[in-house]
């Protein structure tokens, strides 16, 4: 009798094709997460560094915005507002006027990150709340102004998993600030975009302060994914930001 032989696959022969089929799917999925993860690291990071690129050409160029607080003391501002003088001969158009700076606002609000480019003003006397120079205030709208507020040019919203490592007042970033509430700003001057900022490290000066740089960063950490951070730092008579190298991605919260 001729011996029959049966086709197919063994139970061990299933097990084994299908241990196989999920490890390589997990991979596929973990691998994409990562690129997503990276691409998303990459996006803010980029984001950041434009906006702190278009301030400092903002400044280079000596832009002229929307003259709300009558800064160049032509007696004129914008088309609506009430305060122009006789002394403006067109009250019909937006007088406009190079601002004080150019700056760039590093702010954390509990778990919110926020980066924010604008221009400053000069203070307005009589009205409340008054801006200064040398000062950032966040209450402003995206390309608004109210009552003295700063003009707001562009603001990024850091998406979740990603922090910013912000300075604390006096510059330091070996910790960096770590309390609910954390603001630092950079200052580009129009229009040789020299720096300033509103650090005890960095104020406005003619003279190479001992730590005449500007730092922050930015970091993501995620329990699937290795931990990333990209630190930077300004110089304040070059106003460029460069890369810092040798970054502890142990300690997320500190630049380097």
């Amino acid at each position: 009798m001729q011996k029959q032989t049966r086709s197919g696959f063994t139970l061990v022969e299933l097990i084994i094709v299908v241990t196989i089929t999920l490890f390589l799917l997990v991979a596929t999925v973990q691998g994409f997460a990562n690129s997503a993860s990276q691409f998303s690291f990459s996006n803010a990071d980029e984001t950041i560094q434009s906006m702190i690129q278009q301030a400092r050409s903002l400044a280079i160029s000596g832009k002229a915005q929307i003259d709300y607080t009558d800064f160049d003391k032509d007696g004129c501002r914008d088309k609506n507002s009430m305060l122009d003088t006789n002394q403006c001969a067109d009250k019909s158009v937006d007088d406009l006027a190079t601002p004080a700076h150019y700056g760039v606002n590093f702010q954390k609000s509990g778990s919110t990150y926020i980066v924010t480019l604008f221009a400053d003003n000069h203070e307005v006397s009589g009205q409340q709340p008054k801006e200064n120079v040398f000062d950032y205030e966040p209450n402003a709208g995206v390309t608004a102004y109210e009552n003295g507020w700063d003009i707001v040019l562009d603001r990024y919203t850091l998406p979740p998993g990603m922090q910013l490592i912000i300075p604390q007042p006096d510059g330091t970033t070996v910790p960096a600030c770590s309390a609910a509430n954390c603001s630092a700003t950079i200052f580009f001057s129009p229009v040789f975009a020299d720096i300033s900022s509103d650090l005890t490290n960095l104020p406005p000066t003619t003279t190479e302060p001992s730590d005449p740089f500007f730092r922050f960063g930015i970091a993501q950490n995620n329990p699937n994914i290795n931990n990333r951070k990209r630190c930077s730092e300004i110089h304040f008579l070059a106003g460029i930001s460069e890369p810092m190298s040798n970054l502890n991605l142990a300690q997320l919260n500190s630049c380097p």
